[in-house]
């Protein structure tokens, strides 16, 4: 056989655009509104601690915050909607509900400073109510607007009991549902 040349080459790929709709940030796995005695006298209001204690103090050192973060790097002009539904009304491990009692979230002023392209609508500033079995909107996007990184500040979490709803003296738990929805 004889000598041949033989040539290689390589060619590096242009970087790759990952185009992603996604929901993270800094998200409570529980919340903490503690153990009280029950009384009837007056309506209750509890804030989510992070160790559970302190929990009637609105400016407690440990608030339970959270941060939602909406990533948006799609290429398409699609929009996005983010809301949070509390799933069923407290209720004990018997299906004892804490008739109307009230879940709100505090909302903070929304971080817009890595959109890249026209705002998101939604809530700033102000108290979210929801209502068991209702997506309650955070925030929404539509025709091409909020490309980037948008972060939705909740400032806490409000446990609200009317004096007169009946309570047993069982552990309460509810769920809530983070939705990050497309949208066209």
């Amino acid at each position: 056989m004889g000598e041949e040349d033989v040539t290689f080459t390589a060619q590096w790929q242009s970087t790759s655009i990952v185009e992603e709709l996604k929901l993270d940030g800094n998200i409570p796995d529980n919340l903490k509104f503690g153990t009280h005695t029950i009384q009837y006298d007056s309506a209750e209001r509890y804030y989510a601690t992070d160790s559970g204690n302190d929990t009637e103090n609105n400016s407690a050192s440990d608030l339970t915050k959270a941060n939602l973060t909406v990533t948006d790097t799609r290429i398409s002009t699609e929009g996005w909607r983010l809301s949070a539904k509390q799933l069923e009304q407290f209720k004990t491990s018997s299906n004892k509900n804490l008739t109307n009692a009230q879940l709100s979230l505090t909302v903070g002023q929304r971080d817009v400073s890595q959109v890249t392209s026209g705002l998101p609508t939604g809530v700033e500033n102000q108290e979210v109510i929801l209502v068991p079995g209702v997506s309650s909107p955070l925030m929404s996007a539509s025709g091409g607007t909020g490309k980037g990184i948008v972060v939705l500040p909740i400032e806490k979490f409000t446990l609200t009991i009317p004096a007169a709803s009946e309570k047993y003296s069982e552990e309460y738990s509810t769920q809530v549902e983070w939705l990050l929805s497309n949208v066209p």
